[in-house]
Parts: C-alpha cells; sequence; structure tokens
C-alpha cells in the first residue's frame, strides 16, 4: 500500500472519530499496522524492532511503549540521567531521578515497587525493577510522549495485552498446480529405487548459520551484579532490610554507576563487555567501589 492509499485508510470519518477518542478497537488490522507505522516513523522509531504493543484498558485498545522504544527515544534524542535516589517508604521502596536531554530540558520521575516480605534476590530484583520503571517513565516524560510502560502494565488490574497486528499477505499470484504425479511405479521400479537411490534427489545441506558474537552481558547477569550490591550491603550492616541496609545498597549502587561511568564510558550495568563482567563482580566482592 502506497503513501497516498495508507493516509486515505487512516483518514476516513470513522477512523477519526475512533482515534479521538482514544479507542483503536475499531480499526481494521490493515488500518492499525498503518496506524502503527505512521507513530514508529513520527517519533523517529524502528518498527522492525517492535517499539510498542497493543492493551485493552477500561474497554478501550490502546498503545504502550515496550523497552525498545525508550531505548531507542534515549538514543534519538540523548537522554540522560543526572541524578537518581532510591529510599524506602514503608513497605514501598522508591526511585527519583533526574533527566536531561541534548536540547538541555530537565525532567524528574519517579518508580516505585512493594517491597514487603521480599528478601535476597527477589528484594534486589524489586530495587532494578523500580529503577528501570524511574528510567523508562522519564524517558517518555522528557520526550513528549503521554503514554504508559511496560512496567506500569504488569500491575493495572483487568489489562489485557495484545499482540501486535502483521501486516496482511498479498496474493500477487496465484500457486502453481501440483504436478501430475504419473502412474505409481511397479514393482520392480520401485525395488530399482532403493537399491540406486537418486543422489541428485537428496535434498541440499542446511546453510551454516553465522554466529554473531554479543559484547553485551545477560540480564540474569545484572541481575547478579545487584544481588552482589545487595550482599555486600548486607555485610556491612548486618541486616537485610532496613534503612541502614537501604542507605549502603544506595551508596554501592551510585559507586557502581560512577565506576562504570568512569572505567567504560556509560553508567548503565547493561552496557558492561561480557570480558570486563568478572572484573566489575570482583570489584564489588572486594569492597573495592
Amino acid at each position: 500500500m502506497g503513501a497516498e492509499a495508507t493516509a486515505v485508510a487512516i483518514r476516513t470519518t470513522p477512523v477519526e472519530r475512533l482515534l479521538v477518542e482514544g479507542d483503536l478497537s475499531g480499526l481494521t488490522t490493515e488500518q492499525r499496522v498503518a496506524y502503527y507505522r505512521e507513530v514508529c516513523e513520527g517519533l523517529g522509531l524502528n518498527p522492525l524492532t517492535k517499539p510498542f504493543a497493543y492493551i485493552k484498558l477500561n474497554g478501550k485498545l490502546i498503545l504502550y511503549a515496550l523497552k525498545d522504544c525508550t531505548e531507542q527515544l534515549r538514543k534519538r534524542h540523548g537522554v540522560s540521567v543526572t541524578a537518581m535516589e532510591g529510599r524506602l517508604i514503608g513497605d514501598v521502596y522508591v526511585v527519583t531521578a533526574a533527566f536531561r536531554d541534548r536540547e538541555g530540558r530537565d525532567d524528574q520521575a519517579t518508580g516505585a515497587v512493594p517491597v514487603k516480605g521480599l528478601t535476597g534476590e527477589a528484594l534486589a530484583n524489586a530495587y532494578m525493577k523500580a529503577e528501570t520503571k524511574c528510567k523508562r517513565r522519564g524517558t517518555l516524560s522528557i520526550c513528549g510522549l503521554g503514554m504508559l510502560d511496560e512496567t506500569e502494565v504488569e500491575s493495572i488490574p483487568g489489562a489485557v495485552v495484545e499482540g501486535v497486528p502483521q501486516p496482511p499477505r498479498l496474493a500477487l499470484e496465484p500457486p502453481p498446480p501440483p504436478e501430475d504425479p504419473g502412474p505409481p511405479p511397479t514393482a520392480w521400479e520401485g525395488h530399482a529405487a532403493e537399491m540406486f537411490p537418486d543422489d541428485e534427489a537428496q535434498p541440499p545441506p542446511p546453510p551454516k548459520q553465522v554466529r554473531v558474537e554479543s559484547t553485551a552481558i545477560s540480564p540474569a547477569k545484572v541481575k547478579r551484579l545487584f544481588a552482589l550490591l545487595h550482599n555486600a550491603a548486607t555485610a556491612a550492616t548486618g541486616a537485610e532490610k532496613g534503612q541502614a541496609h537501604t542507605f549502603e545498597f544506595d551508596r554501592l549502587k551510585k559507586a557502581l554507576h560512577a565506576y562504570l561511568n568512569t572505567a567504560y564510558g556509560n553508567p548503565d550495568p547493561e552496557a558492561i563487555h561480557w570480558r570486563e563482567y568478572d572484573a566489575v563482580c570482583a570489584q564489588i566482592q572486594d569492597g573495592r567501589l
């Protein structure tokens, strides 16, 4: 479908009414695909990386942002975290951060998760989730997008996540008719085929797959880094949770971000090269942060 045909498909009167009301459920599959691509192109995002998904909320079908959306927006607009602080308020761990884009615009965001009854790795994962939620909400806010993030969708009761519509397949030409297999082989022909197989009829070997080495560490290794920080805070304070433990954990986390920014030019643990991962773990375990 050309650009002119796409514009006509989106701007019909019923569709305009649906978009004004914020409900995309009335769109056809073809119109939803066209709308999805228009949103990606308007924001400068690559639609092939699936930056958005659909969610059914309060009877309306809307878009919400996935991880690839916020990561691409941060790179495109030069969004950086200038300050971050985490604190325990009752049974909720709250992370507040300040953001700045390439144009010098400042913004703030907050991410909060309940941590009551959590210990060990589950508690460390909750701390990381609060930080991730804060960073993604801050990125969407400073880029001017008032939409939900996938870390918020998980906690909304009654929300139903739907997949991204696939573009319709175009039937360019009808498939060729099946070939006539001919008369069945005689007993002698069948026996000869078993004794003298046709080498040319054998299927070609599958193509060799080229393995592309990734330099980034896995999410599991990122979780282990924060688990090591949690253990270090526990060893320093003698408690697995509480105000003193939270203060020490935040101090160690800030020290880790500062170390990564100085050593590798990026404070994000996900940017650590896998060859340097063991050295970073040793820094935490040896108390050298």
